[in-house]
């Protein structure tokens, strides 16, 4: 059974705008990043370097509190959707700090790779990208997250590719428009598909295991 990647690209976007939860949480994101982004204009002080870390730790507020935001996602496309949305927030905090941690360490290898010569850092940011994902549904610690995702990605590389790129060409010709026409804002709007392909991928590779699994004890009988 391999990934669908056309469907996957499209609910990617589909998912945004028809799950009623997921469209509000990214439109709370991207009126706090409108927020920010007017507070940080209107911040007028003389010294560009403290406008700069002003920006600065609005930017990783913001972030922090998105990961929160992404946690819901990863639960709410994982069966929870007939789930409220409390009780979706209580399952996000709890496995936060890992989701957190899985990020960052993600960002740190695939940024590392990147050093060299790009290609090793995009295969490295395809085997990790559903780390985080992991680390929410599967309550695992962020290297076992990681360890998770390199397993479960092994021989999905070109249709997790394909489906990112697609992704991510979509997202950088909406970030270009915005930026051009002074809201920017608006891509953290669209950057939740990105975040949603990586549960519908993580969602397909289980799918995939667990169909594996049973042709296996079929066979053995």
């Amino acid at each position: 059974m391999a990934l669908n990647e056309n469907k996957i690209f499209g609910d990617s976007f589909v998912l945004l705008f028809k799950d009623r939860l997921i469209l509000v949480l990214a439109l709370l994101l991207t009126a706090i990043d409108a927020i920010f982004q007017f507070v940080t204009d209107s911040f007028n002080i003389s010294n560009s370097f403290y406008t700069g870390i002003y920006a600065m730790l609005l930017l990783v507020i913001l972030a922090l509190f998105s990961v929160f935001v992404y946690g819901i996602v990863f639960f709410r496309l994982g069966g929870g959707k007939n789930l409220k949305l409390s009780d979706l927030a209580k399952m996000s905090a709890s496995r936060y700090l890992s989701i957190l941690a899985t990020y960052v360490l993600t960002g740190l290898i695939v940024g590392l790779g990147t050093m060299f010569f790009v290609i090793p850092g995009i295969y490295l940011f395809v085997r990790l990208f559903i780390a985080p994902v992991s680390a929410a549904r599967d309550k695992k610690n962020p290297l076992d997250a990681l360890s998770k995702s390199w397993s479960m990605t092994k021989g999905q590389g070109w249709p997790i590719f394909i489906i990112t790129l697609l992704v991510g060409i979509i997202l950088l010709i909406i970030d270009v428009g915005a930026s051009m026409a002074g809201v920017s804002f608006i891509s953290t709007f669209f950057g939740f598909a990105m975040v949603i392909a990586s549960v519908l991928i993580y969602n397909g590779l289980s799918r995939k295991k667990i169909a594996s699994v049973k042709r296996t004890r079929h066979a053995s009988r």
